[in-house]
């Protein structure tokens, strides 16, 4: 790449990503059958026209939005994994991860995006699957690691018990969307870490 385009590429970046902040806050206030390029060049007071240059359709902009998603996510597990020697750590301070995107009644982009299943397109609703397997696995490996140390559970895989405790906290997110909570409590995920004697340490 030349000089000229890796400036010019540079410049670039932020304009991509406030069209995508602005892409994700529509999403999760209005859902995805009613988001729309012209509805974004609205919100953002910008020409629709200028928006083409960087996403071709919503598809297009709904889909890198979800692929920047899941390599944040990805690469903030790895930190947490690394920062945290223990189950009831990792998993609390994975919580806190999903929490910073809480904003009073309104769901996150993975539930916005999880209600329109059925009618999103096959690239999203594949993307949208790509980010819930990498917080299963990650919560899996999480808790494998804390039975080959604790006593398991009887009749508990790590397997269930990674579904057991994402349903959790993604239940939790929703009654606390619909009821418009003040802050994310995380209730039921704590409860279900408890029940699974995902709670205990090493003396």
């Amino acid at each position: 790449m030349s000089r000229e385009n890796l400036e010019r590429s540079q410049c670039r970046e932020p304009i991509r990503s406030t069209l995508l902040e602005g892409a994700e806050r529509l999403i999760r206030e209005r859902g995805y059958a009613a988001f729309s390029l012209p509805v974004l060049a609205q919100t953002l007071s910008v020409e629709e026209l200028s928006i083409a240059k960087y996403f071709r359709n919503r598809e297009d902009a709904c889909t890198e939005l979800v692929e920047r998603l899941i390599l944040r996510v990805g690469q903030e597990l790895g930190d947490i994994y690394r920062e945290y020697g223990d189950a009831q750590s990792r998993l609390i301070a994975y919580a806190c991860l999903r929490s910073e995107e809480f904003v009073c009644g309104v769901p996150s982009l993975s539930a916005a995006l999880g209600a329109a299943h059925a009618s999103l397109p096959d690239t999203i609703r594949t993307r949208v699957s790509d980010l819930l397997a990498l917080q299963l696995d990650w919560i899996r490996n999480v808790v494998q690691d804390h039975f080959g140390s604790f006593h398991q559970r009887a009749g508990v895989s790590s397997t269930q018990a990674a579904k057991l405790l994402l349903v959790a906290l993604e239940g939790d997110a929703m009654l606390e969307c619909v009821t418009r909570e003040r802050e994310p409590s995380a209730s039921g995920y704590v409860l279900m870490m408890a029940v699974l004697g995902l709670n205990e340490r090493a003396e």
